[in-house]
C-alpha cells in the first residue's frame, strides 16, 4: 500500500511550494443577509499578505443553537465564482451551497483566487499568469487549497461550527480544489467530487492539466514536461487516496466532454477502493458514475448530500 508519506512526496513534486507562514486574517463581515431560513454573511480575510480573499457563510437560521457541520463549497469555472454555489447565479444544479444549508448544514462558499471578487482590472477570469509570476515553484490547484485551508482557520472558531465535522463538495473545478483539500487537509473528514479530476493516465486531453499559455487556467505547471510522458510522476487516483481513511466520494461522467477518457476511472477506482480497504475503511470510498455528461444531476446531487449527512452526523 502507498503510505501517506510517499504519496504527499509524489503530490508535491507537482503541486509544489508556495507560501509556508499564515498570515492573520483580520476577518471582516462586509455584509450580513437575512434569507428566511438562513443567514448570509459575506467574509472577507486574508490568505496571503498582499491578498485578500472573499467567501459567503451560509447559517441555517433552524439550528443555530447547536454547533453543526460545515461543508466548504468551491465553485466550478464561472466568472461569478462564490455567487453560483449559493444560488444568486448558474443553474440550480450548481446551487449546492443553498441546497445544503436548506438541510442544516452551514455551508462557505468563497471566491477562488481567479474569480469573483478576487479578479484584478485588466485581468481575465480563470488567468493564473499573476500566481506564477509571484509563485513561480507553486500550483493553481496548491493555491486553491492554501485558501480553502486558511478560511478554515477562522471558521473552525465560530460558535455556529462544529470543527470536528468538516466537509467539502465541489462540481468541476470547484470538485478539483476539494479534492485537493481533502488530500492536503485532514481537518476534512468527508468530501464529494463531482466532475473535478481526471485519470491522466487514460486521458487524451491530458494537456488540459498544464497548459502552454502564459493568460490561460494552468492547473499545474510542472506536469508540462511530463503531459506526453508514458510514466507519469503523479496521477489523480493517488491523490484520491490520500483521503483515506476519512470520507470520499467520486462522481463521474461516463461521457464527459471535457474528460473523455474518463473510462479508465473504472480502472482507477478499483485501485482508490483497494487503498482504502487496506488503510481498515472500506466503506469510507464511494463512487457512482452516470451518463449525463459534465453536470451535476439530480440523483447524484441527492446522494452526495444523504452521504454528508450520514458521514458528519447532520443534526447532532
Amino acid at each position: 500500500m502507498h503510505q501517506r508519506e510517499t504519496l504527499l512526496q509524489e503530490l508535491g513534486r507537482i503541486i509544489g511550494s508556495g507560501p509556508t507562514e499564515k498570515v492573520n486574517p483580520h476577518v471582516k463581515v462586509e455584509r450580513e443577509e437575512d434569507c428566511g431560513d438562513h443567514v448570509r454573511r459575506l467574509l472577507s480575510y486574508w490568505v496571503e499578505p498582499d491578498d485578500r480573499a472573499y467567501g459567503y457563510l451560509l447559517v441555517p437560521k433552524s439550528r443555530s443553537d447547536v454547533p453543526q457541520p460545515l461543508v466548504v463549497c468551491p465553485h466550478q469555472t464561472k466568472p461569478w465564482g462564490k455567487d453560483g454555489p449559493v444560488g444568486s447565479a448558474d443553474e440550480a444544479q450548481y446551487h449546492y451551497a443553498i441546497d445544503l444549508v436548506r438541510q442544516g448544514f452551514v455551508a462557505f462558499a468563497p471566491d477562488q483566487f481567479t474569480a469573483g471578487q478576487r479578479l484584478h482590472s485588466n485581468v481575465k477570469p480563470y488567468d493564473t499568469y499573476r500566481l506564477y509570476e509571484k509563485w513561480p515553484e507553486w500550483s493553481a490547484g496548491g493555491k486553491a487549497a492554501w485558501d480553502l485551508g486558511r478560511a478554515l482557520d477562522f471558521l473552525v472558531t465560530f460558535d455556529e461550527i462544529d470543527p470536528t465535522r468538516i466537509g467539502a463538495i465541489g462540481h468541476s473545478l470547484g470538485g478539483h480544489d476539494a479534492l485537493v483539500l481533502a488530500a492536503l487537509d485532514e481537518r476534512v473528514k468527508v468530501a464529494v467530487i463531482n466532475c473535478g479530476a481526471a485519470l491522466l493516465r487514460t486521458e487524451p486531453r491530458r494537456r488540459e492539466w498544464a497548459r502552454l499559455g502564459d493568460h490561460e487556467y494552468v492547473y499545474y505547471r510542472k506536469l508540462r514536461p511530463f503531459v506526453d510522458a508514458a510514466d507519469l510522476p503523479f496521477d489523480f487516483d493517488r491523490l484520491a487516496m490520500l483521503a483515506a481513511p476519512r470520507g470520499l466520494m467520486m462522481i463521474h461522467a461516463i461521457n464527459d466532454q471535457y474528460f473523455p477518457g474518463n473510462i479508465g476511472w473504472l480502472e482507477g477506482t478499483r485501485a482508490v477502493s483497494d487503498y482504502f480497504r487496506d488503510a481498515g475503511r472500506p466503506e469510507g470510498f464511494v463512487t457512482y458514475f452516470h451518463r449525463k455528461g459534465h453536470c451535476f444531476p439530480a440523483e447524484a446531487r441527492a446522494m452526495a448530500y444523504r452521504w454528508l449527512g450520514d458521514q458528519l452526523g447532520l443534526g447532532g
